[in-house]
Formats: structure tokens, sequence, C-alpha cells
């Protein structure tokens, strides 16, 4: 079951992504700044342009299509500030759990835009995911969020703006391929970061004094971390063709698995570099609560069970 390994495998690359993405903010992000951070990470991502050009022809594309991947390739990559932004104020492991809520949105931006309909199980699903992805991050014995209230309400916005990229890139899907989509995609990217650079005079002085060690790390992890995005993306994609789109998307549902699993390695491996709560208190609460999570994507999908 090839497809099986290819839907696990975009959860599991997408947590490598969530913790690098940690760091990032927590090493460089007093040096250089979150609009330099977000440009770096824009400017990294296109040099898989080349790569992408290997696989399709991607002037073969009505131009409305991709005027529309451009703007909302540039609406991904603005969509990193909140996103980064949220990652600064607390524990990843609960402040991701949040982009959960990212089907929930999606359906109703679907059924506004695509005309997709929603089932009375389909909205019961999105609820009770709502239910544990909200109630992950609350600490019910101190009646407060384990995570500060504006850096999940941040994560929220980044979610949203994360499921109108995903909207219209499957509005222009339908009619062109995934490596042309792709391509245009990141356009929006370069086009976003070159505007930044040329708008902004700090950032500008910033990206272009690297040249300590430091500032070496910074590109090589940001070259790594778009690297292995960009597989997450293409393996989802994969098991989404040769598997049905509801068993693919309760798979990568495991995704807060992965990042409740990997924190726990982390913090005990690499506390220098990841630090989130392991007490048994906390592990149980969130054991729970990804168990609603999980159950909230069965209902969600039908035919899943």
């Amino acid at each position: 079951m090839t497809w099986l390994f290819y839907a696990l495998l975009a959860p599991f690359c997408w947590t490598i992504v969530a913790y690098l993405d940690k760091i990032l903010v927590t090493k460089f992000n007093k040096e250089l700044g979150l609009n330099s951070l977000v440009v770096i990470s824009g400017l990294s991502a296109t040099l898989g342009l080349p790569f992408l050009l290997f696989f399709a022809d991607p002037f073969d594309v009505e131009f409305k299509n991709a005027i529309l991947l451009i703007l909302f390739g540039m609406i991904s990559i603005f969509q990193l500030i909140p996103y980064f932004k949220s990652l600064s104020y607390g524990e990843t492991s609960i402040l991701i759990v949040m982009t959960q809520s990212l089907p929930i949105y999606s359906f109703f931006l679907a059924y506004i835009f695509l005309g997709e309909t929603l089932s009375p199980r389909q909205i019961f699903g999105g609820i009770i995911i709502l239910i544990g992805t909200l109630s992950f991050a609350i600490d019910f014995r101190e009646r407060s969020f384990r995570a500060p209230i504006k850096g999940v309400l941040l994560m929220l916005f980044a979610t949203f703006l994360a499921a109108a990229h995903t909207t219209a890139f499957k509005y222009v899907a339908l009619e062109e391929d995934l490596w042309k989509t792709t391509f245009w995609e990141y356009i929006g990217y370069l086009i976003f970061a070159l505007g930044v650079l040329f708008i902004s005079r700090e950032t500008r002085e910033k990206v272009f004094s690297f040249s300590s060690s430091s500032d070496r790390n910074l590109i090589g992890i940001n070259i790594f971390n778009e690297v292995v995005n960009l597989v997450a993306w293409l393996t989802f994609h994969a098991a989404a063709l040769a598997a049905p789109l509801s068993i693919a998307w309760l798979i990568n549902g495991t995704h807060p698995v992965f990042m409740f699993i990997a924190g726990i390695l982390l913090t005990t491996f690499l506390p220098r570099l990841i630090s989130e709560r392991i007490d048994k208190g906390t592990l149980l609460h969130k054991s729970f609560f990804i168990v609603v999570i999980l159950v909230g994507f069965v209902i969600l999908n039908p035919g899943s069970i």
C-alpha cells in the first residue's frame, strides 16, 4: 500500500517543518526581525522553480489561472507572518494543533466559492475537531490557555489564510495539473519576497548582510525546510490521487500525533533547542484531546470508517 506510506509521510514531514520553524523563530527572529525571516523563507522556497520546470510546461496555462495562483502564492507567503509570530508565543505542539481547524475553514470556503455542500455529518465532525483543537490549548486546572491567547489567535488566522490558499489551489488544479499550479504559486512567493525587499530598506539591509556563520546556518535551515515542505505537499497529493481524498485527509489528521511524539523526544534529548511541558498531567491532557481530534476527522470524512 504505497499510497498509505505517502499519506503518513506528509504529516511526518510537516512535523519536521514545524519544529524547524520554531528553531528559526527562536534563534534568528531577534537578530533579523520577522520581515527578514519571511523574505528569506520565500526566497528559499523559490529555489525549487528550476526543479518544477522538468515536470511540466508552466507557460501552458490560462492567464487568469496564472494570475490567481500568483496572488494566492503571495497570500501564502504572507501567512508566514502570523504563523512565525504565533510560534514565538508558546509550545509548538500546542500551537500547531490549531492548524487542524484548516478543514473547517476549507469546507466553508469551498461551499461559498466552489459550490461544495456540507452534510450534517461533516458539520458535526467539524465541531468535534474545533472543540478538540481549542481544548488542546486550554489548561482546565488553571482555567487558562496553555499558550498565550494571542499566539492561538495568530495561528488560527494563519490557518484561515492557508485554507483560502488551498481553496484557490484546488479551483485552479481542477483545470491545470499539480506541477503548473505549484510553479505559479512559487512565482507569487518570489514576487512577495522581492516586493518586501524593495519597500523596506531595513529588511533589505538585513537580508543582504549575511556574512556570519549563523547567517549561513539560517539559509541552510531554510532551504532544507522548504525541501521537506515540498516533499510533504507532493506526497500528500500522490496519496490523494491513489486513494479516496477523504482517506488521505483522515490520515493527515495524524499530524498532532507526530507533533506530540516529536515534542516529547526533542524536549528529552535536545532541550536546548526545544523545551515543552512533559509532566504527567500535560501528557494525559494532550493525549485525550488528540483522540478527540482524530474522532472528529473520522466523522468528518464520509466512508473513512
